[in-house]
């Protein structure tokens, strides 16, 4: 009997391995991937788990409540609160609808279909749906003591609907106000990034000037607004600007931005798994065309390291 079954598990997966994968020609797979595949799933609630551990280890070592019932740290005069901080869209949000959406109607991101749809997925329940492992990993978060606090691009004007959302999924908007923290306008942002710089002493030209003005996710100011007052632990995203503050050279090239961001994330590999925890998203983001690859032509940067040449003067077809 094993042997039987044995030969039908191998038959079948000879059978399968034989089959040719289809073109991709219509741009489905990374949003196949996402809502289909058991892969996705477990990509997710790996990086949640390694969250998760490593928030229950931080807590062992600090071990002490305010009498808000907040975690603090130990190690430190001024005994801020513990915080990890989230972003929302296909961090804590499912919004692979939304790409499916687009795929279905040919066109590409826009504000207008945006709008429209945080309006529906706000009104319709079956729209909302979690990243796998983000709705334990916030609970488990919050009944250790930590703060958890929302950094997202979403506009302030759409505070309503995500809060509708978020109620929806089950997560805890007490204080939302105050936690979670959203895009108030590139021309509002520089002007409270300058009042925090002035506060501070920190100088325009200077690193960290030049990130909280120029980073390519814009949520610098708003990391640091938090530091000001709880200790950041951990941060969790789905694109390298939810981490750190990349700035792109001004009339750099794709090839050297692209450098750039890889030696970024090569001086902050010691935290990746530690403090930093990036979830997987193949459908958008800062890495995609019309961020660092060129909106037309993007193609043209995937390689093949000359085995098309090869493949042909052997006289593949």
């Amino acid at each position: 009997m094993r042997k039987t079954i044995f030969c039908f598990w191998a038959a079948l997966s000879l059978a399968a391995a034989a089959q040719p994968a289809p073109l991709d020609s219509a741009g489905v797979y990374d949003k196949l991937w996402v809502q289909t595949s058991a892969d996705y799933r477990a990509h997710c609630l790996q990086t949640y788990g390694w969250a998760t551990r490593s928030l229950r280890e931080r807590a062992s070592l600090e071990g002490r409540h305010d009498a808000r019932g907040r975690l603090v740290e130990t190690n430190n005069v001024q005994e801020r609160p513990l915080a990890v901080i989230m972003d929302l869209d296909d961090t804590v949000i499912d919004m692979s609808v939304y790409r499916t959406f687009l795929h279905a109607m040919g066109r590409d991101f826009e504000l207008e279909t945006w709008n429209a749809f945080l309006d529906y997925q706000a009104d319709h329940a079956e729209a909302c749906r979690s990243v796998p492992g983000a709705l334990e990993f916030i609970a488990e978060a919050e009944k250790l003591g930590y703060t958890v606090f929302f950094i997202s691009n979403r506009t302030e004007e759409t505070r309503p609907q995500t809060i509708r959302v978020l109620e929806k999924l089950g997560v805890n908007t007490r204080d939302l106000d105050k936690r979670m923290m959203l895009d108030a306008g590139s021309e509002e942002d520089a002007r409270q990034a300058r009042a925090l710089m002035a506060r501070l002493g920190i100088a325009e030209s200077s690193r960290e000037g030049q990130a909280l003005l120029k980073a390519q996710s814009r949520k610098e100011r708003r990391r640091l607004q938090v530091s000001l007052e709880y200790r950041p632990v951990a941060l969790i995203g789905d694109d390298l600007g939810d981490f750190l503050s990349f700035v792109p050279e001004a009339g750099a090239s794709p090839e050297k931005v692209m450098q750039a961001r890889y030696q970024a994330v090569a001086d902050e590999r010691e935290r990746l798994g530690r403090q930093y925890f990036i979830l997987p998203n193949p459908m958008y983001g800062n890495w995609s065309p019309g961020g660092t690859l060129p909106k037309k032509g993007a193609a043209g940067y995937l390689r093949d390291d000359g085995f098309l040449d090869y493949y042909r003067r052997r006289g593949g077809k």
